[in-house]
């Protein structure tokens, strides 16, 4: 006698002093049970008497038993497997959470029923899509956008070249706006580096980048503490260029939006050129000042 078997095994833990501790193991497992089904239930009252804290529920079938999201039957002599639905009232919650008329919905369900499963495991090639979109960021004002752009696309096709662009009226597509959450939150972690200066190890400019975390501006004494990480990919700096070879300690500062190593490369190469239009390249014109 073939008989499918679901154990769930529930070991209770035990309190110590006045502290209750309750572990929880919940288990399950299927198997095929080969002997009578009096052997069974007379084995499921043993497992049970085995430790007071176990207590382990018990189902049994000859032809089909739900096993977490599948189920299982003995057909021909087999055992096959399909998957478990629970009925869920999505009618309900559907009408409820948005709105749709319950009609509307039941048209719905019924058209994706008449579907065969084939069909749909079928693949299924991806047409080829060149629409040009058009993305906006979103605001509830900008709606009339997609009937200006439907009026206006005969617009397009009276040019040649736009024509072949603009085959078809542009998708539209919304990128979400800046929200507070955005503002305040980070999707990571900031990551903790050292403070200071420090080469790529990249480029050129690493030769010429002094590694320190403090920096002293000659002839005053103030000293300026630096409190990020930076490097020659950094943009958006503040930079001092400093002559080793004047006695004065003739220094350069500028800023920049590029990056670092772009702005200095812009600086050798008018030293290299001899271009006395800068301030660098006209300081590094002197007398015994070269790279």
């Amino acid at each position: 006698m073939d008989v499918l078997l679901k154990v769930v095994a529930w070991p209770l833990g035990t309190s110590i002093v006045s502290v209750a501790i309750c572990y929880i193991y919940i288990t399950y497992r299927c198997f095929k049970w080969t002997a009578s089904e009096k052997e069974l239930l007379a084995f499921h009252q043993i497992f049970n008497q085995f430790h007071p804290t176990i207590n382990l529920t018990l189902n049994h079938s000859y032809s089909h038993i739900n096993y977490l999201d599948t189920i299982i039957d003995i057909k021909n002599g087999t055992i096959q497997t399909s998957l478990y639905q629970k009925q869920l009232a999505v009618l309900h919650i559907l009408c409820k959470s948005y709105g749709y008329h319950p009609q509307v919905i039941d048209e719905q369900i019924h058209r994706a029923t008449q579907i065969p499963r084939d069909t749909l495991l079928d693949y299924k090639e991806k047409t080829e899509n060149n629409r040009v979109p058009i993305v906006i960021t979103y605001n509830p004002q900008l709606n009339i956008i997609r009937k200006i752009a439907r009026d206006l696309q005969p617009m397009l096709h009276t040019d040649t070249r736009l024509k072949q662009i603009f085959l078809e009226l542009p998708p539209l597509f919304y990128r979400q706006p800046p929200n507070l959450r955005k503002m305040i939150v980070r999707s990571a972690l900031p990551k903790t580096t050292k403070a200071g200066t420090f080469p790529c190890n990249r480029c050129e400019t690493c030769k010429y980048i002094l590694c320190k975390d403090q920096f002293a501006i000659p002839n005053t004494q103030k000293v300026y503490t630096i409190l990020g990480y930076y490097s020659c990919a950094s943009s958006n700096v503040v930079y001092m260029i400093t002559c080793t070879r004047c006695s004065a300690g003739g220094i350069y500062i500028g800023e920049t939006g590029q990056k670092l190593r772009t702005r200095l490369n812009h600086h050798r190469h008018k030293i290299n050129s001899k271009s006395c239009d800068t301030p660098v390249g006209r300081h590094f014109c002197s007398q015994n000042h070269s790279l």
